[in-house]
């Protein structure tokens, strides 16, 4: 029924999930109803955005104290979804090459009746779809959303960047107050894949005048 790689269930409180290798499973990492003081760290979760239909590398509900940091999700099809949970903190992540598809929320972070969560210095990177934002929340307070990165590449003609507003989005009709959302990043990289202000034909140029100059002073030594 769950098809998840680790599965917490029912009150299950004061544990550690490190250092494991979870591949090809619907659900990564998965706690459900009443997981209280669990710290979950230095996992790679990996998938290839179909196996097991539609496969999401963390989901959190209806729990508390949860510690998501130093995680590695590749090629899921969903972000991760946090429901009905206080006093979770999910930092140091880096999620690539998620699809953010159509079904749920078409954002990395799908945040929704939570209160006091953390979502700080994570990295959100790799060619996916659907996701102008990286966070979604509606109805919560207290949650802060801070220095958080988001890497796409994309071609230039389909994306405009309009400010802030891109990396979260409200849910309407929802009651949302007391978050803090500061100094999130996104950057739009060209599917050229060529390097930023890299110029073969300049460095190669740059690269004889300057041999062209250390062999001129070698002649004047002699």
């Amino acid at each position: 029924e769950y098809n998840s790689g680790i599965l917490l269930k029912d009150t299950v409180e004061n544990g550690i999930i490190e250092n494991n290798l979870i591949t090809y499973v619907h659900k990564g990492i998965n706690l459900e109803i009443f997981c209280s003081n669990i710290t979950i760290r230095n996992n790679y979760l990996l998938s290839d955005h179909s196996t097991a239909g539609n496969s999401r590398s963390l989901q959190v509900t209806m729990s508390n104290d949860i510690t998501i940091i130093g995680n590695v999700a590749i090629d899921h099809y969903h972000g991760v979804l946090f429901i009905k949970n206080e006093n979770i903190t999910f930092s140091r992540n880096y999620i690539r090459n998620d699809i953010w598809g159509e079904d749920y929320i078409v954002s990395p972070v799908d945040l929704r009746f939570s209160n006091n969560t953390k979502i700080t210095y994570n990295g959100f990177g790799g060619a996916y779809t659907q996701s102008r934002t990286f966070v979604f929340m509606g109805n919560g307070s207290g949650n802060v959303i801070f220095n958080n990165s988001q890497t796409i590449t994309i071609t230039q003609s389909v994306l405009g960047i309009s400010g802030a507003g891109e990396l979260q989005i409200q849910a309407s009709d929802t009651s949302c107050n007391n978050n803090y959302i500061a100094h999130n990043f996104k950057f739009v990289l060209s599917s050229s894949q060529n390097i930023p202000g890299f110029d073969l034909t300049l460095l190669i140029g740059i690269t004889g005048i300057a041999f062209i100059v250390v062999l001129m002073l070698q002649r004047k030594k002699h």
